[in-house]
């Protein structure tokens, strides 16, 4: 129930984030819209800091890695938003969805697991999945596709660095490193990406950095209380959600692309989650 709702959030945070984007709505910077999101998340962190025992949330025997992992949630959440901008909600959350299956391809170099051919079989449909979806040949590609594709994978690099960290460091220190580096990141750039908002605006940026930071917490509890594997479909409710707002909100309507490629994604990802967890049992 708590990732369902997290995700509901997640896909109204998106809206909200495109709307805001759109010229005649101001044509607000992702860059602004980011800024307002960590800096609500490190007044979440501060909460979380003074609960926790104040800076002791901040130590880490890695505290490189705890950066960079998190510079690269910064950047996989700017190259999603501009995809926001120029595609529909359900075909970007659609190609984020493949995340899982990069997810899987990467540990074999990167964490030196085993991967068998299900699961080989499983990620080659889930890219085909994506190919599907991005249609390249039969229209000119974008080139927010690309961000697209690099913010997935980017997003998977992340994922990969998040199950190290887990091995020494707490979830809220995480979140801690992630929340901080994002404020210091969007600090730097921020004022040059800067459009007054009226009143209005700020209203949308404020429910923009609330959802973020309930979404962030719900995740966090769902986790503490079941197990991953437990989790991860319902993850893909998120498309459902994304493909209602963006009908109720931009009269988007999925193609049959779109849906083809979700669902060789979304079921090549469950199978892999599955498979993962009967070979660890």
């Amino acid at each position: 129930m708590l990732i369902a709702i997290a995700m509901l959030l997640s896909a109204c945070l998106n809206g909200f984030s495109k709307h805001l984007m759109q010229p005649e709505n101001g044509g607000f910077s992702p860059i602004q819209i980011l800024w307002i999101r960590f800096l609500f998340l490190g007044l979440l962190t501060i909460v979380l800091a003074c609960r926790r025992g104040g800076l002791a949330i901040l130590h880490t025997r890695r505290p490189g890695f705890q950066i960079v992992r998190s510079v690269l949630f910064v950047a996989q959440f700017g190259l999603f938003l501009i995809g926001f901008k120029y595609f529909q909600l359900a075909e970007v959350v659609s190609i984020s969805s493949a995340t899982p299956l990069l997810v899987t391809a990467l540990s074999v170099p990167l964490l030196g697991e085993r991967v068998g051919l299900r699961r080989w079989s499983a990620v080659s449909i889930g890219f085909i999945g994506v190919v599907v979806s991005l249609r390249p040949g039969l229209e000119v590609m974008h080139p927010a596709s690309l961000c697209m594709l690099l913010a997935t994978c980017i997003f998977a690099t992340f994922q990969i660095m998040t199950r190290v960290l887990a091995r020494t460091d707490s979830s809220e220190t995480t979140l801690a490193y992630t929340a901080l580096t994002g404020v210091a990141i969007m600090s730097l750039v921020g004022p040059f990406q800067w459009t007054p908002p009226d009143t209005n605006a700020w209203i949308i940026l404020m429910i923009i950095a609330a959802l973020g930071g309930l979404g962030t917490v719900l995740c966090i509890v769902a986790l503490g209380s079941a197990p991953p594997v437990a989790l991860q479909p319902l993850y893909y409710t998120i498309i459902v959600w994304s493909t209602l707002v963006g009908y109720c909100a931009f009269g988007e309507i999925p193609d049959t692309y779109t849906i083809i490629g979700a669902c060789l994604i979304v079921s090549s990802g469950l199978y892999t989650v599955f498979r993962e967890q009967r070979l660890k049992k």
